[in-house]
C-alpha cells in the first residue's frame, strides 16, 4: 500500500508539473536506478505509461545510476527527476 501511495503522489506531482511543458515533443523523467536500468524500468515503467495517457504527451522514463543524476539534471538530459529523499 505504501508503494502504491508513493507512486500516486509521484504521478500527481509530475502531472501538475508537466502541464506547463506540454509543448515538448518528449518529456524525459529521470529515475534513480542503483540496481540497474531493467529493475528501474520494471518499477517505474507503469508510471511513464500512466503519464503518457493522462497528459497526452510522449513520456520517457530515463533510468540513471546514482552518480549520474546530478549531471543529468544539470545538463538538461532529463526534464524532471524522481529521487529518494535523504535520511
Amino acid at each position: 500500500m505504501k508503494k502504491l501511495f508513493s507512486y500516486l503522489i509521484a504521478a500527481l506531482c509530475i502531472n501538475i508539473a508537466l502541464l506547463n511543458t506540454l509543448q515538448a515533443a518528449q518529456v524525459k523523467v529521470g529515475v534513480q536506478a542503483p540496481r540497474g536500468a531493467l529493475k528501474a524500468m520494471k518499477r517505474w515503467g507503469d508510471l511513464g505509461e500512466y503519464l503518457k495517457t493522462s497528459i497526452g504527451a510522449d513520456v520517457k522514463i530515463v533510468p540513471l545510476k546514482p552518480n549520474e543524476t546530478v549531471d543529468a539534471v544539470s545538463n538538461g538530459k532529463v526534464d524532471y527527476m524522481l529521487a529518494n529523499y535523504a535520511r
